[in-house]
C-alpha cells in the first residue's frame, strides 16, 4: 500500500485517517470519498462526543477494528469507512463516548450507548434467541432506565485496556446523571472473566446463553451501574484502575446516587460529603469510641469475676465483645438512616442484634450461662428504638426543609 488517504473535509493539524487496512478496490472507493463534515478543530476529550466530525472518526475506527478481527467483511464496510447500516441500524440511537491521545490528537478508544424506546428492541434482545424480555421486565420494565454498550474498541496502536477503563467510567457518569441504572451488554467470550472480576459476578449477570455471532462466541448480559461501584471495595482492583474511575466520575451528580454508592463516592472524595453523611460518620465514630473505651473499663471488673470457673474464657468474651461493636454501630445506623427501605432496616437489625448478643452467645455456648441476657436484650432493644426515632426525625426534618 503507497500511501494513506487523507481524512475528508478534516481540520488541519487532527490525525490521519483510520481506515488503512480495507484492501483491494474497496480501499480506493474509500480514499476518494468525502464527507459532509463540519471543517472545525474539534476538541477532543475524553468523555461523551457530540461533534459530526468525531463522530465519523469513532465510526471509522469501529469499521477499521471490527474488519481486522473478522467480525465484519469488507463488504458489510462502507465507502465512508463505517460499518454499513445492515450490520449496524444503530447509529442514530446512539451516544458516543472516545479516549483521546493527548500527544497525537487521535482516538485511542472508542464506544456508545444505544437507547431505545422498548426492551424487545434493543439489539442483546433482538439478536439473541434465548433474552427473554419479559424475564428483563422482572428487573426493570422500563426501556429508560435501559443503554446497551457497543461497538467498544480500542486502536490497534497505541489503545490499552486503560483507555477502556476510561471509557466504562465515563458511560457510568453519563448513564447515573441521565437516570440510566442498567447496562445491556453482549460480550466475547475472552473478556467475561475480565469483567466479572471488574464488575463483580453477581452484579455482571447472564440473560442469555452464549451464541456464535459476528464472529465470536458472544454471551448477553445486564449490570446493575450503581451496584458496579462495589469495585472500590475489592481487593483485587488496583489502585490504578479505582485512580482512573475517581477521574472520570468527577462530575456525576450527587442527587441521582443511591446511598451506597454516594458513600463510597464520598469517602473517595469524587463527591463532596453532605451534611447528613459527616454527621452520620461523627456519631458513628464517637458510638464507637464510646462502646469500646465501655468494654475495656468493664475489662478492668473481668479479673474479678467467676466466668472462668464456668469455663468461659473473661479474655474471650472481652475480645468478642470489643470486635462486634463496629458491626452494632452500622447496623444501628442503616436502620436510623432515613434513605433506608424496610427491608435495609430490618437487615441493619438483624446486623446490630446478631453482633451485640454475640458475647452472650459464646457464654451460652461454653458453659450454659445466661447471665446478662435480659439486660442485654433490653438495652439493645432501646438503642434500636432509639435509631428508629431518629430516621423518624431525620425524615420530617428533611421533609420540612424541602416545603
Amino acid at each position: 500500500m503507497s500511501a494513506q488517504p487523507e481524512d475528508p473535509v478534516r481540520p488541519e493539524g487532527y490525525y490521519p485517517t483510520l481506515v488503512q487496512d480495507i484492501p483491494g478496490e474497496h480501499f480506493a472507493d474509500i480514499a476518494s470519498t468525502t464527507l459532509d463534515v463540519p471543517p472545525v478543530q474539534p476538541e477532543l476529550q475524553s468523555g461523551i462526543i457530540e461533534n459530526p466530525f468525531l463522530i465519523h472518526q469513532a465510526r471509522k475506527l469501529v469499521g477499521r477494528v471490527y474488519l481486522k478481527y473478522g467480525y465484519v467483511t469488507p463488504h458489510q464496510i462502507t465507502k465512508e469507512g463505517y460499518v454499513d447500516e445492515s450490520v449496524d441500524p444503530h447509529v442514530a440511537d446512539s451516544v458516543y463516548f472516545a479516549r483521546p491521545n493527548d500527544a497525537s490528537e487521535s482516538m485511542l478508544s472508542t464506544a456508545r450507548l444505544i437507547r431505545k424506546g422498548t426492551l424487545e428492541d434493543f439489539p442483546a434482545v433482538k439478536e439473541f434467541s434465548t433474552v427473554d424480555p419479559k424475564k428483563l421486565a422482572e428487573i426493570d420494565s422500563n426501556p429508560e432506565h435501559y443503554r446497551e454498550v457497543s461497538a467498544l474498541v480500542k486502536a490497534p496502536e497505541g489503545g490499552s485496556m486503560e483507555d477502556i477503563l476510561h471509557l466504562y467510567a465515563s458511560m457510568m457518569k453519563y448513564s447515573i446523571n441521565n437516570d440510566v441504572s442498567r447496562w445491556l451488554m453482549s460480550v466475547d467470550h475472552k473478556l467475561v472473566n475480565r469483567l466479572h472480576l471488574l464488575f463483580g459476578r453477581r452484579n455482571f449477570k447472564k440473560i442469555g446463553d452464549t451464541e456464535f455471532m459476528m464472529g465470536s462466541n458472544t454471551t448477553p448480559f445486564v449490570m446493575d451501574i450503581q451496584d458496579s461501584l462495589q469495585l472500590y471495595r475489592y481487593p483485587h482492583i488496583s489502585k490504578g484502575i479505582k485512580k482512573i474511575f475517581d477521574e472520570e466520575l468527577k462530575g456525576v451528580d450527587p442527587s441521582k446516587l443511591t446511598p451506597k454508592a454516594r458513600r463510597i463516592l464520598e469517602r473517595r472524595g469524587v463527591i463532596e460529603r453532605t451534611a447528613e453523611s459527616s454527621r452520620a460518620d461523627k456519631l458513628e465514630r464517637i458510638a464507637t469510641a464510646g462502646l469500646v473505651g465501655y468494654c475495656l473499663a468493664r475489662a478492668g471488673v473481668i479479673p474479678g469475676t467467676n466466668l472462668d470457673e464456668h469455663g468461659v474464657n473473661p479474655w474471650v468474651f472481652l475480645g468478642i465483645d470489643i470486635a462486634t461493636i463496629p458491626p452494632y454501630v452500622r447496623g444501628l445506623r442503616i436502620v436510623g438512616s432515613q434513605h433506608s427501605s424496610r427491608l435495609k432496616a430490618a437487615g441493619g437489625a438483624a446486623l446490630a442484634g446478631s453482633a451485640f448478643m454475640a458475647p452472650y452467645g459464646y457464654m451460652f455456648a461454653e458453659a450454659g450461662l445466661s447471665e446478662g441476657v435480659p439486660q442485654a436484650v433490653g438495652i439493645y432493644a432501646g438503642m434500636l428504638m432509639t435509631s428508629a426515632a431518629v430516621k423518624k426525625y431525620n425524615s420530617r426534618h428533611q421533609t420540612n426543609h424541602n416545603e
